[in-house]
């Protein structure tokens, strides 16, 4: 484990805050609290890890919808292979785009996800310019699965490393979260508001 100390003026009751290089979930999400527009970007950074257990194949990244059928999709799923990298697929959806299970290759090093605002890009394989997409979301996006009508799917992100997840409006940074410690707990700490989120749900997470 590589464990990074960092001490900022603005964070919460003046204490240091003990950043993390990542964090590995398993059966836990985390409510960012945040409902998506079509003005809104996520930035999302992972690492997929070696699985040679078939349930966990489908996992959410991030997302929010009301339903799986309806007009207000901000979702990221993956359906990831067991062994090599090959054999698995995407599907992001914003609105009424979508560019659903399209082949990749997961490498075995960090990837990023870039989604919405009018872009897309899956791990620098895939770039789409997809344009505004009107919707009107109900429910704060959920990291690690998906907020589906103000409750996780079952489809969590149980075989991953997360480093970061940053999300714009407009270009502006609303939320930048990383891995944290605080006070012995794993958790997410927000660079932008300076505050931390707790995990959701059950499950749990590791760092090491």
């Amino acid at each position: 484990m590589e464990l990074v100390q960092r001490r900022l003026l603005a964070a919460p009751g003046g204490e240091a805050v003990q950043l993390l290089e990542w964090l590995r979930p398993d059966g836990c999400y985390f409510d960012t609290g945040y409902l998506p527009t079509p003005r809104t970007r996520v930035e999302f950074v992972f690492q997929l890890l070696p699985n040679s257990d078939a349930s966990l194949r489908s996992l959410f990244l991030f997302g929010s919808r009301d339903s799986a059928s309806s007009a207000d999709q901000f979702v990221m799923y993956c359906y990831v292979p067991t062994g090599s990298g090959a054999g698995g697929q995407i599907t992001g959806k914003v609105g009424g785009w979508a560019f659903n299970n399209e082949s990749v290759s997961f490498s075995s090093g960090r990837e990023t996800v870039v989604m919405g605002d009018g872009t897309f890009d899956f791990c620098g394989q895939y770039s789409a310019v997809i344009g505004t997409q009107s919707f009107t979301a109900k429910w704060p996006i959920y990291l690690f699965t998906v907020n589906q009508g103000g409750a996780p799917h079952s489809y969590y992100s149980r075989i991953i490393r997360f480093y970061r997840c940053r999300i714009t409006e407009a270009g502006v940074p609303v939320m930048e979260l990383v891995p944290a410690l605080r006070e012995g707990v794993p958790m997410l700490y927000d660079l932008v508001g300076k505050s931390y989120i707790a995990r959701s749900g059950g499950g749990s997470l590791s760092y090491a």
